[in-house]
């Protein structure tokens, strides 16, 4: 019987190549099983206890609304604590108050599900290519989104004019404070659920604006022109688009320490966002000076 073809292995965001039956690499057939096991044990077993039932009580006192459902200007009571990063088991993700989060039942089990169809590397339900179906509320500052391929310099072209009192939202940065790791070198998909969550309650808060921001940055790719138009089209905001060329962004993730061990899975970011990049009447296209990206 001859070879069977390698190929890159079935967990999202992995491209170690395996010829397994069932198209997953040893490290992550292990973590299917793992992940089965722990599907199979009750509430109880997974820690939601008389312990946990007492302090859920507690917290949703202070937290009677749904955080979610506020967010987007609605009153909804919450019945659900959710851990805003799944804890699979990690027993101080569990019960870090700070990864808790007021959630109505159907915003929950929308997220539950949004979770499972990001573990199993499908199209997550409620968003196209990271951006919500639904509708950004107006925001009453203004909004400059900034988009580019990896190693453009986007955060150098921001870190430049950005001012105080000014907020920047960058899924990258939420993701790194979120896993407490350098964004640019985990398994993004355990984290990406809930960056988007928030990444977008942070831009939907922008219309009351409690916070006194003067103005906000967006940063991220941004390549297919439908992204930047719902930007653009809904939040009102000023499009820019760093015109540094493919060559230059694969030197820059190349020199980039943040990028080791992983320029390869960006470069190949690079060349999808040049493929997939068409330019839209409202873009402005800008150079970035100095070094870093």
């Amino acid at each position: 019987m001859p070879d069977r073809r390698k190929r890159e292995c079935k967990k999202a965001g992995c491209h170690v190549l395996t010829d397994s039956a069932d198209g997953y690499c040893d490290k992550h057939k292990k973590e299917k099983w793992s992940a089965g096991d722990e599907r199979r044990k009750n509430a109880r077993e997974r820690g939601y206890n008389a312990q946990w039932e007492k302090y859920r009580k507690e917290f949703l006192i202070t937290h009677p609304l749904c955080e979610d459902c506020l967010s987007k200007k609605i009153l909804r009571a919450a019945t659900v604590v959710d851990h805003i990063v799944a804890h699979k088991g990690d027993e101080h993700l569990f019960w870090d108050e700070s990864n808790h989060q007021a959630l109505c039942k159907q915003c929950h089990d929308m997220k539950t599900m949004q979770e499972v169809c990001a573990a199993a590397g499908r199209i997550i339900p409620g968003y196209v290519r990271g951006l919500p179906k639904r509708r950004y509320l107006k925001p009453s500052v203004p909004v400059y989104v900034v988009a580019g391929a990896p190693g453009s310099g986007k955060s150098l072209y921001i870190k430049q004019r950005i001012k105080t009192g000014e907020l920047l939202i960058d899924l990258d940065k939420i993701i790194g404070q979120l896993s407490g790791q350098n964004p640019y070198s985990i398994n993004r998909v355990p984290y990406l659920v809930a960056a988007y969550w928030l990444r977008d309650r942070l831009i939907n808060a922008l219309h009351d604006n409690k916070e006194k921001y003067t103005a906000c940055w967006i940063s991220g790719m941004f390549a297919w022109p439908d992204d930047r138009r719902k930007l653009h089209d809904e939040l009102g905001a000023k499009v820019y688009v760093i015109s540094t060329d493919w060559i230059s962004c694969r030197l820059n993730i190349k020199n980039n320490n943040d990028y080791k061990g992983h320029e390869e899975h960006y470069m190949k970011l690079v060349e999808k966002w040049f493929l997939n990049f068409k330019s839209c009447p409202f873009d402005n296209f800008v150079t970035v000076k100095g070094r870093g990206v």
